[in-house]
């Protein structure tokens, strides 16, 4: 992810190298800038290992709603080792298949709901310790290609395909230790991506393809960014401890759909942070980005973190943090497919300002057998030139606009709680949106509440080491802001659905143990999507959710060489 865009594909991510995730709540623009306006998720992947060598591998089979074969439903195999070689070297490598063979539900001809996809991940990473540093170079390479089977032409017995062939290699390079009574992190990452899109006819018949001609069939987009980012951590006093660090974006693009073949824009900025303890119970965080960028003006970042623990088992928080955002070179310019959407950049795209305010309260209670924590909280965003996606009618295409005026409000409780063997949390969000997009229309100037509950159970048993989970997801009706054909901003409304999956793991024979479990036990395959423009409604679609109920197996190898004595 570069830090002035919003794309994140959680399908190109190694998930099989991931260590921990962890999800920092409040308003976090200071430190990470774009998009980190109300907290920041950070998937942090594996860079050691406790043994002398560790060797993972996995093969999972799952279907694609009822269909599964050797050419139908999904195929994910992954192998990871780790080596220290000596206490100060460590070296990695992993390598992931993950192919999808597509969907096709009761459709006619080569036409297919959710699109085949071939993916290769490959990644390595050298890490070497040297007194109270450390340094590591790591790359991770994908390859993807996705297909878009078009309809056959009953008359012609032609059909009308495109391939979207991604490439893309990240290199990074991270230093970490300390100086003195400073502790430092410096990083440089570079990430080179090329997509080649290719669209020909196909004969049925004979199965003959031949490239087409129009405007735009044929295309190569490559886009460049690189990263530079440095912090320095020092304790001032036993209550004071100061931050500081700069952060570049460079970022460039260019290919034929780009307007005179090459763009950039590049983002420079500096930040500062202070954490005090005036009391000992009360803990401050005030801080500041200030940054350049080379297309747009950008504001002062100021933010205030508060914590205050009214008791060692109650604690309140409370936030507040400005927010800004230039688009990104891809929302102002690239063309993204996935799977199942077309997604197109807005070179008339504004920046965006925002404001955040938050405030939440903790309880945690701990018995002999049990523990329990309870969580309230509520949220305000106040953005000004929001860049949104706005769907078409169809449901499936979708380009970057700017929502004049955008604002929402949220409350939310969380519970979890841990008895013996047993887990179990809930969640329940109610979030209330606004938006000012279309000055004649009275329905876009008010707030549009949409509820969001999510469950889950799981219980552990020991002696026959099989575990059980149940995971619950309830998403409200919720609206969003639409693109008509003639450009005018209306309103979208998806429908409510329920989602449920269930997953049984078991620890077989010695270095295997098993995974299984059905994804989407609701079946929930589309969901209502309908939009209106002031009292007029054009014709429902249906908004692709699933392919269904599917059902999956993992099988997984897990061998560890101890470090010698």
């Amino acid at each position: 992810r570069n830090g002035s865009g919003n794309d994140a594909d959680l399908s190109q991510i190694n998930l099989q190298s991931v260590e921990r995730i962890e999800i920092v709540e409040g308003p976090m623009a200071v430190n990470y800038g774009a998009n980190a306006l109300a907290g920041v998720v950070n998937i942090i992947t594996s860079k050691s290992t406790p043994y002398k060598g560790e060797v993972l591998a996995s093969l999972q089979e799952e279907s694609a709603g009822n269909k599964y074969g050797l050419f139908e439903g999904r195929h994910i195999q992954h192998v990871g080792v780790k080596h220290n070689f000596s206490p100060t070297w460590l070296g990695q490598l992993n390598l992931s298949k993950n192919n999808f063979l597509g969907y096709n539900d009761n459709r006619s001809g080569s036409l297919t709901e959710w699109n085949p996809k071939d993916q290769w991940i490959v990644g390595g990473l050298v890490k070497h310790k040297f007194r109270k540093h450390s340094l590591y170079y790591k790359v991770d390479y994908l390859n993807e290609l996705i297909h878009d089977k078009g309809s056959i032409d009953v008359f012609s017995g032609y059909a009308f395909d495109e391939e979207y062939k991604t490439h893309r290699i990240n290199h990074v390079l991270n230093a970490d230790g300390r100086l003195g009574q400073a502790t430092y992190n410096l990083v440089f990452s570079l990430s080179d991506f090329e997509r080649i899109k290719k669209k020909y006819s196909k004969n049925m018949n004979t199965g003959e393809e031949t490239l087409t001609i129009g405007a735009g069939d044929q295309d190569t987009s490559t886009f460049q960014a690189v990263v530079i980012r440095g912090t320095v951590t020092r304790n001032i006093s036993s209550d004071i401890s100061l931050q500081s660090g700069y952060d570049i974006n460079l970022e460039s693009a260019s290919g034929g759909r780009i307007a005179d073949g090459n763009k950039s824009m590049n983002d420079f900025a500096i930040f500062s942070s202070l954490e005090w303890l005036p009391l000992a119970r009360l803990k401050l965080r005030p801080g500041f980005r200030y940054a350049i960028n080379s297309i747009y003006k950008t504001p002062f970042l100021p933010s205030l973190n508060i914590k205050f623990d009214l008791t060692h088992s109650l604690s309140v928080r409370a936030a507040y943090g400005r927010g800004y955002r230039a688009p990104s070179l891809r929302e102002l310019y690239f063309e993204f497919v996935d799977s199942n959407h077309r997604i197109f950049g807005n070179e008339n795209l504004q920046p965006e300002k925002s404001h955040h305010v938050d405030l939440s309260i903790t309880k945690e209670l701990k018995l002999k057998t049990a523990s329990f924590e309870v969580k309230a909280g509520a949220f305000f965003n106040d953005i000004h030139n929001r860049i949104d996606l706005g769907a078409s009618s169809n449901g499936t295409d979708a380009t970057y606009i700017n929502v004049s005026s955008y604002q929402s409000i949220g409350f939310s409780t969380e519970q979890k709680a841990e008895w013996k063997r047993l887990t179990f949390s809930t969640g329940l969000a109610h979030i209330g949106r606004y938006n000012e997009g279309s000055e004649n229309s009275p329905s876009l100037r008010r707030y549009f509440f949409s509820p969001e509950v999510s469950a889950a159970v799981g219980y552990h048993f020991d002696q026959l080491g099989l575990a059980l989970n149940l995971f619950y997801k309830y998403n409200g009706k919720l609206r969003m802001y639409i693109l008509n054909t003639d450009n005018s901003v209306a309103i979208g409304q998806l429908d409510a659905y329920h989602w449920l999956d269930f997953t049984v793991s078991k620890k077989l024979v010695k270095n295997f143990d098993l995974t299984t479990g059905v994804k989407n036990l609701l079946g929930v395959k589309q969901i209502s999507n309908t939009s209106q423009n002031g009292t007029v409604h054009t014709n429902g679609s249906s908004q692709p959710v699933s392919y269904g109920r599917s059902f999956f197996m993992s099988i997984n190898y897990s061998l560890t060489l101890k470090q010698k004595q």
